[in-house]
């Protein structure tokens, strides 16, 4: 029989009461005891029967005290214990739901191994991606799934022991279906610990992501076939892919590149500027062509820097955004234009040399012919006067030419002060000028909007003369000349027009309006030099701009400048 403290206390408490009934009732007096004479009546106390009643019921008192609370704490213990129970209930119904759960995952193959790499569970996602059922797998080494290659060499024990040492592992490779074809997987190894810290298992957690390195390789193809090297970065600036142009023109091995901030590719006094615009560019996400925005310089692994121009594309993934950069090397462009700049300059030194030199000589052939036309007029003859006047004339367009020369290689050598234009006052100042020196007031005048402009006052106002002057003497031999006049804004620049109802001229030649000496009118009927549009041509590129025409035979012509805003 097995006694408890609360059985004991029962059992005192019951000999308590047979003792207080002997003191009381059994117990005769004596004189020993009483230090009297015996009584007559078994009821009468003693002194000592008074003592020893008094013991005991104080011995009754305590032990009910201690048996009421030993039933306090066992219903207390009773309570937690319960407790305790109820709780580990649940969180063995949770535990049992968890465990369900990862056992149903078929996506991911979800493994658990013991200290050593020996498979202790299995899931459906284990059983479809590796192909083994739970029974033929439990039990064994979880380097079965490595390929031969990879066991030779102990990279199962390797990433073991990473994950036991790290926490994780986390590695890409090929692994072994159960029919021995293999798939490229994703794996994360997680060390267990128990209360003391110590390594007790692993999870292992598997994901089959041929499908997705197929599709990565087939980019790379397509990235190594581009004639362009291209830079792919994250939201972070740091390069994911690049492909073998790029390792050609910067130097380095794809390895050296991957993960590094891609501002490596960069001259360092330009790096944290160029941190900030990369930034800039994610929050607008455009794609940016190639060649549009500022000249860039980048430098290779040697430290040698070179001229780049960058196309811009922003790429949606599921990880986040990436930037695509392609880099185009231009050094060899670089270098003709500067070759034919200086060529360029060459050359309109020697036109205006050529063209200010000729000054003098043709002012002496104009000089002499009017002094044989004044001194010896009576004895010419009518053919010899003919012949003096046409010395003249063609004297005075040599002449003209020559000024127009020069005016286009100044034009070339002019540097260009940009401000703001007010067109509408520029205009009407030219029209009043031009009509005050030709016959130009029976012409209609159609002035619209005129936008302002930014560009070089002096040589913008030449543009507009010319053009002016233009339709002007087009339009001369019609009954009712019309010039219309008008601007508008686009995509970044300000398109303004001239556009009359003369003789217009014929599409296939337009290509020939623009440059030097090309005219497509008789100069009988027409007087000119051939340079003033060359000249419209020339001083809008330098101002970033460009010109076009549009016309058709006897039905007038429309010339187009746009400059940037």
């Amino acid at each position: 029989m097995r006694f408890t403290l609360n059985k004991i206390l029962y059992l005192l408490l019951a000999l308590n009461f047979v003792a207080m009934l002997v003191v009381v009732l059994l117990s005769p007096g004596s004189a020993a005891l009483t230090g009297s004479q015996p009584a007559d009546n078994f009821l009468s106390f003693g002194p000592l029967r008074i003592v020893l009643l008094v013991i005991l019921l104080f011995m009754l008192f305590i032990a009910l005290i201690a048996v009421k609370q030993i039933r306090a704490s066992g219903n207390t213990a009773l309570t937690s214990q319960e407790t305790l129970s109820n709780d580990a209930g649940e969180t063995s119904r949770v535990e049992d739901e968890y465990h369900k759960m990862i056992a149903e995952v078929e996506e991911y193959a979800i493994i658990l191994l013991d200290s050593q790499g020996t498979i202790q569970n299995w899931n459906k996602g284990a059983q479809k991606i590796k192909g083994y059922e739970a029974r033929e797998v439990i039990g064994k080494n979880f380097s079965l799934f490595y390929t031969r290659q990879d066991r030779d060499s102990g990279l199962p024990e390797k990433n073991l022991a990473e994950a036991r040492e790290m926490g994780k592992a986390v590695y890409e490779g090929w692994r072994m279906r159960k029919d021995g074809n293999t798939f490229w997987g994703t794996i994360v190894i997680t060390s267990l610990h128990n209360d003391r810290g110590e390594v007790t298992g692993f999870t292992k957690i598997t994901r089959d992501i041929t499908e997705k390195r197929k599709a990565e390789e087939k980019f790379h193809s397509l990235l190594d076939s581009a004639p362009d090297a291209t830079v792919i970065v994250n939201e972070q600036g740091l390069i994911q892919m690049t492909n073998t142009q790029t390792e050609k023109l910067f130097g380095y091995t794809r390895d050296q590149l991957l993960g590094k901030p891609v501002e490596i590719l960069i001259p360092n006094e330009l790096r944290s500027k160029h941190v900030h615009h990369r930034a800039s560019f994610a929050k607008s996400s455009k794609v940016r062509a190639m060649g549009v925005g500022i000249e860039l310089n980048a430098v290779k692994m040697d430290g040698s820097m070179f001229p780049v121009e960058i196309s811009l594309s922003p790429i949606q993934t599921e990880e986040g955004m990436l930037i695509s950069a392609s880099v185009r090397d231009i050094s060899h462009r670089k270098a003709l234009e500067n070759e034919l700049k200086k060529t360029n300059t060459e050359l309109e030194a020697f036109t205006y040399s050529v063209s200010h030199d000729l000054r003098a000589p043709l002012r002496g052939i104009i000089g002499f012919t009017s002094v044989l036309e004044e001194e010896y007029g009576d004895k010419l003859d009518d053919e010899a006067k003919r012949i003096t006047t046409i010395i003249k004339d063609n004297t005075i367009k040599m002449g003209m030419l020559i000024d127009d020369l020069l005016s286009f290689s100044r034009t070339g050598r002019q540097e260009i002060n940009k401000t703001d234009i007010n067109t509408t006052v520029m205009v009407h100042e030219i029209m009043e000028e031009l009509t005050e020196q030709t016959k130009a007031g029976q012409i209609k005048w159609d002035i619209g909007k005129l936008l302002p402009l930014k560009g070089d006052i002096s040589t913008i106002r030449q543009v507009w003369i010319n053009l002016l002057s233009n339709a002007i003497k087009y339009t001369g031999n019609r009954m009712n000349p019309h010039i219309e006049i008008g601007s508008w804004a686009e995509n970044g620049y300000t398109v303004c027009y001239v556009k009359d109802n003369g003789v217009g001229f014929d599409e296939v030649y337009k290509d020939k309006l623009f440059k030097v000496f090309q005219r497509l009118h008789d100069a009988g009927d027409f007087d000119g030099t051939g340079v003033g549009l060359a000249l419209v041509e020339k001083i809008v590129s330098k101002h970033g701009g460009r010109v076009w025409a549009e016309g058709k035979i006897n039905e007038g012509a429309t010339f187009y400048f746009a400059l940037p805003v």
